[in-house]
């Protein structure tokens, strides 16, 4: 597949432009990733790995959730799990691609937050993680929605899906959608519609870094948040966008060949 997910010189630009001290983001992804598994599944999951996880952050914070035997993170960006090192020490850092032919581990659990948006055959991404794991925790964000169609229309230099989008997106999707290309090769078990409008110390995290002189931008984001508080999520996530969460079994026509042999991750042992 030619996607930006395997273009390692794209992502070591994009993580060093990016801002990388985003520690209540990751606790944030990681309450909701952790939640979204029903409580009788988690007896059944020791071993978890992330693919393209940055630095780490989500499982170091699922970590604090459970003991896990194994958490593993693949990335492709050797800035990010150098940092990773530094930061998230009872994490794996792993700095390649599992869904190489040549690595032949099987997880109880991959989490995919933010990631199959940056494939181009995203049905091809998601083919191959099913053989490489029992069950997925997914978090997808919502772009099809009517104010991403509007600034698209009206600004001068619009962002547009593919080679050229400034994160590496081929997809947007709607919450429908999501599921439906979930179900193709998994047994979806839970999930839920998400806005950051219901997290208040987040949002105001992401407003003050993204938007600390736009006035504008600002009193966009006010009535934003009174539009989220007078309207059903789904009608907000239509207009505005969001996230969805979900977690899934693999469907059992599954083939996987497995080689298990994980790095513990210290007996969850310097968690803070």
């Amino acid at each position: 597949m030619n996607d930006k997910i395997y273009d390692k010189e794209f992502y070591e630009n994009w993580f060093r432009k990016s801002d990388t001290e985003d520690d209540i983001g990751y606790q944030n992804n990681a309450k909701y990733l952790y939640s979204v598994i029903p409580t009788k599944y988690l007896d059944k999951i020791n071993n978890v790995a992330e693919i393209g996880g940055s630095t780490g952050g989500n499982l170091f914070y699922i970590g604090k959730y459970k003991c896990f035997q194994t958490l593993d993170n693949y990335e492709l960006s050797e800035d990010a799990i150098n940092l990773g090192k530094e930061r998230y020490a009872i994490v794996n850092q792993i700095h390649a691609n599992l869904l190489e032919e040549t690595i032949h581990k099987k997880y109880d659990l991959i989490i995919l937050s933010d990631i199959v948006e940056h494939f181009k055959d995203d049905n091809g991404f998601l083919e191959q993680v099913k053989t490489k794991t029992e069950y997925i925790a997914l978090k997808m964000p919502i772009e099809k929605a009517v104010y991403t169609k509007l600034k698209r229309y009206f600004s001068k230099n619009p962002v547009v899906l593919g080679e050229t989008h400034p994160s590496g997106h081929y997809h947007e999707y709607t919450v429908n959608e999501t599921l439906a290309l979930v179900k193709k090769y998994f047994e979806i078990i839970n999930f839920f519609p998400y806005s950051i409008q219901q997290d208040k110390e987040v949002l105001e995290s992401n407003n003050a870094r993204y938007h600390q002189n736009q006035k504008i931008k600002k009193l966009f984001y006010m009535m934003q948040r009174l539009f989220y508080k007078f309207v059903p999520l789904s009608i907000f996530l239509s207009v505005f966008g969001g996230n969805v969460f979900l977690f899934a079994k693999t469907k059992s026509d599954a083939t996987t060949v497995n080689e298990n042999s994980y790095e513990s991750n210290n007996n969850c042992r310097n968690t803070t």
